[in-house]
């Protein structure tokens, strides 16, 4: 009988910043400065909502040029 290897794999990826950590902080959870930065290509993000609280999530949508909705949730 063959048995099922479990994998696992890991990514990690670090990018240094000319910015102080509050910054940056600040720009991975203030939604006016994610709508900013996060929108990929000529993507706008109309709707960003941050919720830092235990348990809280965030909400990112996408909207382009394609008639099409993205959203992270």
């Amino acid at each position: 009988m063959a048995t099922q290897q479990q994998r696992t794999a890991a990514l990690q990826i670090r990018r240094t910043f000319p910015a102080s950590r509050e910054r940056v902080f600040r720009a991975w959870t203030t939604p006016e400065e994610i709508k900013r930065w996060k929108a990929p290509g000529d993507r706008t993000s109309p709707v960003v909502e941050v919720d830092l609280r235990v348990g809280g999530k965030y909400r990112i949508q996408w909207s382009g040029n394609l008639d099409k909705l993205a959203e992270i949730l």
